[in-house]
């Protein structure tokens, strides 16, 4: 791997795989140059890709398929010509794309399904008029979608369901005006949705669930009240959750499991204090989650697994320290997580496999040293990364393959 910097060189990669065979890769930057890709698939045949940077021409991409066919894909740039794209599916058929831009007119997409039928894409851009889409179901007939823009109108969605009723859709733009939402089940009951926007009134949504009951969604805007959530659960009963806003209070959540049981979260906005989770398991004990905000104390995150130890997790803001993450696996080791912030030093990982070895991370960031990488994989053999920074020395990569050979140290340059 070659990358390439400011100098204006070609940044070059080289892919090895378990075949013995090699993928290419070149990248292009502000020279005006193309960049190539070339990746070689398990039969033996190779997919090209072309790039465009910003002298106009068009990117070309080639990809190969199983069945040895190709589907090509051309990129538009800003001298105003369409891009097209090409996909080839299993049956030899292909489907057309085409993106438009900033000259006002459509783009088209066409999508080929197995039953050899079309849907049609049609997208709107700022000339106010309407974008069409229509969607083919298995059953060969159509779903209309309808797209508004600043105009002032809705837009209108209508989707077919497989008993061959339609759900319908309605956005609401700036006009102050609620939209609509229709949803239909199978058991051909109807859900509504109501958003709410800017006049600060609550938007409704009703959940219709297959015992025929209903859950309500109440949100809430700027005008500093609470919004309101009930969901039904299938023994029937209810989960509370109430959301916060900028008036300093806490918003409350209450989960109920299946065991009748309550879980209890409560979130912290700006006043400084904690916000605290507490989450129900199976075997009735509980996680306790403690979140931190900016007043630079640490956030604390306590997991309660199934053999009933406890993982922990710190997280760390803006005071410099290190944030730390303990993790326990089903083998009752623990794995460590160290990660870096600021103050130039080194993150550290250290993940913990099923064998009982340990792989190492060690992250670098801007005090141009390198970070260091090294996963260990089920044959008990190491593979090394190194990543480079600014400072301009070399990164290292060796990978291990599952014949036990090793990949050549890949530099950037």
């Amino acid at each position: 791997l070659e990358l390439l910097w400011s100098s204006g060189k070609k940044s070059k990669f080289e892919l090895l795989w378990s075949n013995g065979k090699k993928s290419k890769f070149e990248l292009l930057w502000s020279n005006g140059k193309k960049s190539k890709f070339e990746l070689l698939w398990s039969n033996g045949k190779k997919s090209k890709f072309e790039l465009l940077w910003s002298n106009r021409k068009k990117s070309k991409f080639e990809l190969l398929w199983s069945n040895r066919k190709k589907s090509k894909f051309e990129l538009l740039w800003s001298n105003g010509k369409k891009s097209k794209f090409e996909l080839l599916w299993s049956n030899g058929k292909k489907s057309k794309f085409e993106l438009l831009w900033s000259n006002g007119k459509k783009s088209k997409f066409e999508l080929l399904w197995s039953s050899g039928k079309r849907s049609k894409f049609e997208l709107l851009w700022s000339n106010g008029k309407k974008s069409k889409l229509e969607l083919l179901w298995s059953n060969g007939k159509k779903s209309k979608l309808e797209l508004l823009w600043s105009n002032g109108k809705k837009s209108k969605f209508e989707l077919l369901w497989s008993n061959g009723k339609k759900s319908k859709f309605e956005l609401l733009w700036s006009n102050g005006k609620k939209s609509k939402f229709e949803l239909l089940w199978s058991n051909r009951k109807k859900s509504k949705f109501e958003l709410l926007w800017s006049n600060g009134k609550k938007s409704k949504l009703e959940l219709l669930w297959s015992n025929g009951k209903k859950s309500k969604f109440e949100l809430l805007w700027s005008n500093g009240k609470k919004s309101k959530f009930e969901l039904l659960w299938s023994n029937g009963k209810k989960s509370k959750f109430e959301l916060l806003w900028s008036s300093g209070k806490r918003s409350k959540f209450e989960l109920l499991w299946s065991n009748g049981k309550k879980s209890k979260l409560e979130l912290l906005w700006s006043n400084g204090k904690k916000s605290k989770f507490e989450l129900l398991w199976s075997n009735g004990k509980k996680s306790k989650f403690e979140l931190l905000w900016s007043n630079g104390k640490k956030s604390k995150f306590e997991l309660l697994w199934s053999n009933r130890k406890k993982s922990k997790f710190e997280l760390l803001w803006s005071n410099g320290k290190k944030s730390k993450f303990e993790l326990l696996w089903s083998n009752e080791k623990k794995s460590k997580f160290e990660l870096l912030w600021s103050n130039g030093k080194r993150s550290k990982f250290e993940l913990l496999w099923s064998n009982g070895k340990k792989s190492k991370f060690e992250l670098l960031w801007s005090s141009g040293k390198k970070s260091k990488f090294e996963l260990l994989w089920s044959n008990g053999k190491k593979s090394k990364l190194e990543l480079l920074w600014s400072n301009g020395k070399k990164s290292k990569f060796e990978l291990l393959w599952s014949n036990g050979k090793k990949s050549k140290k890949l530099n950037f340059s």
